[in-house]
């Protein structure tokens, strides 16, 4: 048991990380602090999340809520009277990101002293509702980023995919859990929520460009790669080079993997076909990707 220093803070009880166990976060006058929940009643010790550099003394913020003001999957610090949240950047392990909130109504002011209910994020806004002593506004703020976006470039490609495959592929000691990638919300990050990150993505394994379709020209970009069986790529071969069935290498394995559960579509057919119903080799494989490589040079 850590004993929790709370000297002017105050104490707010969450599941900050998402990963089902109640957190102690600590809002003192310049920083956030953090005591994760282990379950069973125990916490981790106490760590500092973020500092902040304002005017006003945190600990005294009345409004204070973590909900996801970005659309990204994870809880950021709202505070609503302030109009403005910290963003929470990859489990708060880079410093919090300071945003002004930007209210749908340039000309809307927010009630004096508001609480902040009914969070409720979509791709398109953050809707939740402000009131005051004789106030309430239904108030919707632009999110930041797109859901799944998760290296923040503006598209929904491979690297996407790495983000998530690093997550799972991450040892398991000491190691926290980004939640953000818990796509199927059981409170892990594992090979189950890669193989849902492919379905919302309109894909399958295998499909390393991200276009729809595992076919030929997967096969040529892995190969050409060069990681295929490589002892120097042990371990670190990311989805987008071959590792489809998260063992940290590109082998004949991920070969079977992704035809036993992607689509592997013909050039010139816009059917898939599955496994069962063609019995393929390694070598005739290879020469797919061979010959496709030989016609396009």
């Amino acid at each position: 048991m850590h004993e929790i220093q709370t000297q002017r803070s105050t104490a707010l009880s969450i599941d900050l990380d998402q990963d089902s166990f109640q957190d102690i976060v600590l809002l003192q006058k310049d920083r956030v602090m953090v005591a994760y929940g282990e379950g069973a009643g125990s916490f981790s010790e106490v760590q500092t999340l973020f500092q902040v550099n304002e005017t006003f003394d945190l600990s005294q913020v009345i409004d204070s809520t973590f909900l996801d003001m970005d659309y990204d999957g994870d809880l950021d610090l709202l505070l609503f009277n302030e109009q403005i949240y910290y963003e929470n950047v990859d489990v708060w392990s880079k410093p919090a990101v300071r945003h002004e909130l930007r209210f749908s109504s340039p000309d809307f002011n927010p009630p004096d002293a508001a609480k902040v209910v009914i969070p409720d994020t979509t791709p398109e806004h953050v809707r939740f509702l402000a009131y005051g002593d004789s106030l309430a506004v239904d108030l919707r703020i632009e999110p930041t980023y797109r859901r799944l976006d998760f290296n923040r470039d503006g598209m929904l490609d491979s690297k996407d995919i790495d983000r998530l495959h690093a997550q799972v592929a991450s040892p398991g000691s000491g190691h926290r859990r980004d939640m953000r990638f818990d796509m199927n919300h059981d409170f892990f990050v594992d090979q189950a929520d890669m193989a849902r990150l492919l379905d919302q993505f309109g894909t399958s394994y295998g499909d390393v460009n991200v276009d729809g379709a595992f076919n030929s020209d997967d096969l040529v970009q892995v190969f050409q790669l060069g990681k295929f069986r490589d002892p120097g790529s042990q371990g670190t071969t990311a989805y987008s080079q071959g590792d489809w069935n998260l063992d940290g290498q590109f082998d004949s394995d991920d070969l079977v993997y992704a035809f036993q559960l992607g689509n592997y579509v013909v050039r010139g057919s816009f059917n898939s076909i599955p496994i069962e119903s063609r019995s393929w080799t390694f070598a005739e494989l290879a020469e797919v990707a061979d010959r496709k490589n030989r016609t396009s040079t």
